[in-house]
């Protein structure tokens, strides 16, 4: 396999479930340690699940002969870890916390008095937020910006839609 013996630069597997990736990382990682291309500390394999993580941990643990290991994380562990280290350097305290979506609905229920239902709309669009780039600060003014907008092209698609139904119903005079 290709992929496998391939050493220099990052390597990335991505392919659906069910097709064999976690095989050809585990075989991959066992050869650059067993191989000494690598040491087991400077190989960092990141996944999407805690599952997936304990499963890859397990599996290369078990192949390997080393008593270091490789970095294996999920990408939220490994981000955490690397803001500990060096977050201080943007402005990150070491010791932040790390606050669940769950965590958040129980704090906005609890301390806010927020009713079950928005506390789970408001994190949900708290996350998407933060996904797409937004500043919590800058929330609100992006939610205005965007709104008049909205706004503005639901209008236009009423007047849209009235002359296309005023179309239709006079459409037989026409003939």
């Amino acid at each position: 396999m290709e992929v496998i013996k391939r050493t220099k630069g990052p390597c990335v597997i991505l392919a659906g479930a069910g097709t064999g990736k976690t095989h050809i990382i585990v075989e991959k990682t066992k050869y650059l340690i067993n191989n000494k291309i690598y040491p087991p500390e400077k190989i960092v394999c990141i996944t999407f699940s805690n599952e997936a993580a304990n499963n890859l941990y397990t599996r290369i643990k078990n192949t390997i002969n080393s008593e270091k290991e490789p970095i294996i994380k999920t990408f939220h562990a490994f981000s955490a870890d690397l803001l500990k280290e060096y977050g201080e350097e943007i402005g990150v305290k070491k010791d932040f916390k790390i606050l669940t979506p769950d965590d958040a609905k129980i704090v906005l229920n609890k301390y806010f008095r927020t009713q079950p239902l928005l506390c789970h709309k408001y994190i949900s669009t708290i996350g998407t937020a933060k996904d797409i780039g937004i500043k919590i600060e800058n929330l609100e003014n992006y939610i205005q910006k965007n709104l008049s907008n909205l706004l503005i092209n639901i209008e236009k698609i009423d007047k849209e839609i009235n002359e296309i139904q005023l179309e239709l119903h006079t459409k037989f005079l026409k003939k």
